[in-house]
């Protein structure tokens, strides 16, 4: 599954409104973690599942900026690249074969009252630096005309992020800088597997997705309408034992292989 290092810190809100660096070893179903929305849009979003695994797992970690800096998930956590080493995804015409369903504003502020155009197609994000919202998740083209144009973003399991990709970080109003990545190495560490109710999250200054497969929502989905339809249902006894289970199975990495070959 793709988890984060259980060490990462990311922002939570308390229960006063008191904003605090939290590491995520610490976090609970029911916290609240800055997250950013379908709009793009920063928000505090509910964790609604966190697995803590029961033994070390193997993990990447992504060195930034020749610092001390890095970033450490599971290998097939997806990562947000800008200028992936990886070739470019592009679409034909229809935007229905967008699996993962990412569109941003293109160079153009949300907050100028502008009607944004439009990048759509596989993956896509913002240059570094534009005016606006960070990124547009799960939303839909105005028309199908900008399906299909050349996208300068990836999203890319963690253990294929090499050197002189940029990771998305968070500057001061939420705006973006990518920072370049100046070495990859392996390591074996404690993990967690968190999904809250955005599936984009700020950790350790960057923002990752809580995803580890190509289907996108899809996969956190099923978590967050069961504890809407029964709040809290994920951490009773019989369901946590279940969950659990199933997270530490070894057979979880086969699936998501396997869904990673129809999505992808």
């Amino acid at each position: 599954s793709g988890c984060f290092a259980s060490s990462s810190r990311v922002r939570a809100m308390g229960p006063g409104g008191n904003i605090s660096s939290v590491s995520v070893g610490d976090l609970r179903a029911g916290d609240r973690v800055l997250s950013y929305n379908s709009l793009g849009s920063p928000e505090f979003s509910k964790i609604v599942f966190a697995h803590q695994h029961t033994r070390r797992v193997a993990t990447v970690r992504i060195h930034l900026d020749n610092s001390t800096e890095y970033l450490e998930t599971t290998p097939n956590h997806l990562i947000p690249i800008l200028e992936a080493s990886a070739p470019v995804v592009r679409h034909a015409a229809s935007c229905k074969s967008n699996s993962v369903g990412i569109a941003v504003p293109a160079s153009s502020s949300l907050e100028s009252g502008r009607t944004p155009t439009w990048i759509v197609g596989h993956q896509s994000a913002l240059h570094p630096g534009d005016p606006g919202s960070l990124l547009g998740f799960l939303s839909l083209p105005r028309n199908n005309r900008d399906c299909g144009r050349k996208l300068e973003i990836e999203l890319l399991p963690a253990g294929e992020v090499k050197e002189g990709d940029r990771v998305y970080t968070v500057g001061p109003n939420h705006r973006m800088h990518g920072k370049v990545v100046t070495r990859v190495s392996k390591s074996d560490f404690w993990a967690k597997y968190i999904i809250a109710g955005q599936d984009f999250v700020m950790v350790d200054g960057a923002v990752l997705s809580a995803l580890s497969t190509f289907s996108g929502s899809l996969e956190t989905l099923p978590f967050r309408f069961l504890d809407w339809m029964l709040p809290g249902v994920l951490q009773w006894g019989p369901v946590a034992a279940s969950l659990a289970a199933v997270m530490e199975s070894p057979a979880l990495i086969e699936i998501e292989y396997y869904v990673n070959q129809v999505f992808r």
